[in-house]
């Protein structure tokens, strides 16, 4: 099995990789799937119980079934309910408490994949686009919820804006419209009859999505009856469904400013780089690019000086951009091109490929700074060509969305039975903890920066991975930690602490630092204190640099019983130096007598 992960994914994908499954041959006359195929792996499976190797079952011959990611209601992942995993689609990741079973989310797609007589007649749908600023342009990559009213997380069912849009310029994937005006376009199947709310939401980089991650310019909104680019952000409309029926037209302009009809530009040829034609967006660009020499087949490009015309941007803030190169001759083939700049040196970004000129589409927020736009000729012919680039300020949202991350993570109150798990954020989260064998979820929904959630129900001396998880508005972090259950203590036994310290790189010059505290002796370790923590030379608690957030001066651990330990878990940053990273603990102790013991 190590082999077979390491030969498709890399080596040591058989510790954090589940499972795959996908279809590998259709036939491209009827659209029948004809060989499929999904693997589980069980060297990873056996650590969660039979619910959830079943639910990830479910979701791996949902691929093999053509079925691909969903986002709807991910974020109750994390927010410290464990109870509520299964309102996520199966066609996301669950919690390890997951129960198995489908969403609603994922019976609106496989029925719609494979649909019946009886449940097209018994659920409606819902079609629209995502619009940006000008309300004509569409916007990619956007997810779109459809909550019914009383019921806003359980039935709910979503879709990504453009998913119908030829995307195989980008990923490789054959099929999907060619038309530009499709690119915004959703449509949410097996709704089941009632009022329903249709909102926006960032559509998230993993799991991975068979549509470019678009950027939600002006933030969430609701579609509400005349949806426009300056509406409040909380304003919707109740939209009633019908059973057997499409309610369409839902067109949902994005928050933001329209720059105005782009201007009329004639190519000034030749214009290859280092010479690129200087142009302010939005633009429309009209000119030709002539046949390969003496009529050969052109080819893919090779290198940055291939493109027979460049132009050049210059982008003052954060901006999507929608070009569209059309051609004259529908028989050419023309190719769009996207390339950035460092120092002094272009380098292709992003291209658009396909087959013929059908037209090629790249839509793509970009950073500040020096831009441009390549069209070159792939086929056997040249042709007069239009070359649209659309802009609209995407700028970061103010304030920014805070960023959580961890202090420190500390695993205490280690007796045969339980522990405790302990930590600190640097902004207000839910708190949420993975352990024990099969794993298991709990967690609290309060929002706080301060954790501590007891962990029941271990084995003694059992081994055990804790994972915590601290999720917000800014992102997610997670610390791990090893956990040992304790074992019952020998009569009159003594107990012995030992401190040790290992650490695992993290990224370059920061190091994910384990303490390990561990009781080796025969008796209970009561009243432990670190006292003291002391990064090693040259290195920094990474919490410090980041963010200016302190570490406790000291730490209680409460009791560690005997033949257990827990541990302190924390993120240091290279500051100097060329000493191991490693974090010293000393601290104090007592036996059941209360014998003081240092450590």
């Amino acid at each position: 099995m190590e082999v077979c992960w390491t030969l498709l994914l890399g080596h040591g994908a058989s510790l954090s990789v589940l499972g795959i499954g996908s279809p590998v041959f259709a036939d491209p006359a009827s659209g029948r799937i004809q060989v499929s195929f999904a693997i589980l792996n069980g060297q990873l499976e056996r650590q969660f119980s039979d619910n959830f190797v079943f639910g990830n079952f479910t979701h791996e011959l949902g691929h093999t079934l053509n079925m691909a990611h969903s986002q709807v209601n991910s974020e109750e992942l994390f927010d410290g309910d464990p109870g509520n995993d299964g309102l996520a689609a199966a066609m996301f990741y669950r919690g390890p408490n997951d129960a198995g079973g489908l969403s609603r989310d994922d019976q609106a797609w496989i029925s719609w994949l494979y649909p019946n007589p009886d449940s097209a007649g018994a659920t409606g749908t819902i079609r629209g686009r995502v619009l940006l600023p000008d309300g004509v342009t569409g916007l990619q990559g956007i997810q779109v919820i459809a909550r019914q009213v009383g019921d806003p997380q359980a039935t709910a069912a979503g879709a990504v804006s453009g998913f119908f849009f030829q995307n195989a310029s980008l990923f490789g994937l054959g099929g999907g419209l060619t038309d530009p005006a499709r690119m915004g376009e959703f449509l949410i199947p097996g709704l089941p009859p009632g009022s329903y709310t249709v909102e926006l939401a960032p559509l998230a980089d993993f799991p991975t999505v068979p549509v470019p991650v678009g950027y939600l310019v002006g933030g969430p909104k609701f579609w509400h009856q005349g949806s426009s680019a300056h509406d409040d952000h909380s304003a919707s409309s109740p939209i009633d469904v019908k059973a057997g029926q499409e309610v369409a037209g839902l067109d949902v302009v994005v928050n933001g400013d329209n720059l105005g009809d782009p201007k009329p530009v004639a190519e000034r040829a030749p214009n290859m780089l280092p010479n690129a034609q200087s142009v302010t967006l939005p633009v429309v660009i009209t000119g030709t690019v002539q046949s390969p020499s003496g009529g050969a087949a052109g080819h893919d490009v090779r290198s940055t000086d291939d493109l027979q015309r460049v132009y050049t941007v210059y982008l003052q803030d954060w901006t999507v951009v929608t070009a569209i190169l059309s051609a004259a001759d529908r028989g050419a083939d023309l190719d769009l091109y996207l390339l950035g700049e460092q120092s002094g040196q272009q380098f292709i970004e992003d291209a658009s490929t396909q087959d013929g000129t059908p037209p090629e589409v790249v839509q793509v927020r970009l950073p500040p700074g020096r831009h441009y736009f390549g069209v070159h000729v792939a086929g056997d012919r040249g042709s007069a060509y239009t070359l649209r680039l659309l802009a609209t300020p995407a700028p970061d949202p103010d304030p920014a969305p805070a960023t959580t991350a961890f202090t420190y993570l500390l695993i205490s109150d280690v007796t045969p039975t339980s522990a405790t798990a302990h930590w600190e954020t640097t902004t207000d989260a839910p708190s949420v903890v993975y352990y024990n064998l099969p794993l298991r979820e709990i967690g609290s929904t309060k929002q706080e920066r301060v954790h501590t959630l007891s962990m029941p129900d271990l084995a003694p001396g059992s081994l055990s991975q804790v994972q915590a998880f601290a999720a917000s508005t800014g992102g997610m972090d997670e610390l791990d930690a090893p956990l040992t259950a304790a074992t019952p203590p020998t009569a009159g036994g003594s107990p012995h602490i030992a401190a040790s310290s290992s650490h695992v790189s993290f990224a370059d010059g920061v190091e994910l630092v384990t303490a390990r505290l561990a009781n080796a002796g025969t008796g209970d370790a009561l009243n432990v204190r670190i006292a003291q923590l002391t990064p090693a030379p040259g290195w920094a608690f990474a919490v410090q640099a980041a963010f200016g957030a302190s570490l406790p001066n000291a730490l209680d651990a409460g009791g560690i019983g005997a033949g257990g330990a827990g541990a302190f878990v924390v993120l240091l940053v290279r500051t100097s130096g060329s000493a191991a990273a490693r974090v010293t603990l000393h601290g104090t102790y007592t036996d059941a007598s209360g014998t003081p013991l240092t450590f």
